[in-house]
């Protein structure tokens, strides 16, 4: 009976020391169950903030395409515009140089019809000087041809009274004496000289005239092509300067973009290290 009540003591104690084992593996078991769940709702948490996360950066994704999208279109405008610009640049120096071009030759004319009229009035001034000389000398010889003739047809009346002993003095002679005393000086021959150098200036002065209405005529064409040509080069630095307004508001907005993509791979960054520190 010892033996037997001790063998039921050794084994009432090792069942007592199994329960005790089994408490504390239940227990063990219960605070593994409590640290599983409380880890459990944490990833759940860590999950659904990463699935959060996972659709903000796919939204900043696609808003990322689609600025990178316009980037490149704002590029491509930005190319064209340079492309523009250039060409612009090219026709307003093209411009600049047809209008001192213009300018010289408005000034060429200018100077041109400045010597014309120089040179008509001087011939007009000398032409007038020598149709003034020219007909005082021919009013000169002509009262001198017409004194001598007078002369000689009044020798010749009386030398023909005294051969005809009284008798009456031609008819003709006489018709001949009054045409001479009634004639005026330079009536005759050196009227018709001057008739036909008045005939030769008149034609020299409208030659000049016409000569100086082509000048005319083309100094208003090159001042219509000079007027022409400000307007032009006024449109295209019009032009230019819009442009230029444009490119400088697609680099602000190229500036921008860059910036924020600049910024993309930081925050992704900082959004890997969180992670690894939460976990």
């Amino acid at each position: 009976l010892r033996h037997e009540l001790e063998r039921v003591q050794s084994e009432r104690d090792h069942a007592l020391q199994e329960r005790e084992d089994v408490g504390k593996d239940h227990q063990q078991a219960e605070s593994e169950r409590k640290n599983l769940r409380t880890e459990l709702r944490e990833c759940r948490f860590r999950e659904s903030r990463l699935l959060q996360d996972y659709s903000e950066l796919e939204d900043e994704n696609i808003s990322l395409q689609k600025q990178v999208s316009i980037l490149r279109s704002s590029q491509v405008e930005f190319e064209s515009a340079k492309h523009e610009i250039r060409r612009l640049s090219e026709e307003v120096e093209e411009l600049n140089s047809q209008v001192e071009e213009l300018s010289h030759l408005k000034k060429i004319a200018e100077k041109q019809m400045e010597e014309a009229l120089e040179s008509l009035q001087a011939e007009r001034e000398a032409k007038y000087a020598l149709k003034k000389e020219l007909d005082q000398r021919m009013n000169s010889e002509s009262i001198y041809n017409l004194s001598n003739l007078a002369l000689s047809i009044r020798g010749i009346t009386e030398d023909q009274t005294i051969c005809s002993d009284g008798e009456d003095d031609s008819p003709a002679l006489r018709r001949i004496e009054a045409d001479l005393k009634t004639q005026e000086p330079g009536t005759s021959a050196a009227g018709k000289q001057v008739d036909l150098f008045s005939e030769i200036h008149l034609n020299e002065l409208k030659k000049l005239e016409k000569q100086l209405e082509l000048a005319e005529s083309e100094k208003g064409v090159l001042q219509q092509n000079l007027r022409e040509s400000q307007h032009a080069v006024e449109k295209s630095q019009g032009e230019l300067q819009a442009f230029v307004a444009r490119i400088v508001q697609l680099s602000a907005h190229v500036q921008s973009l860059q910036h924020l993509h600049s910024k993309l791979p930081e925050k992704q960054v900082e959004d890997t290290a969180m992670d690894k520190l939460t976990q």
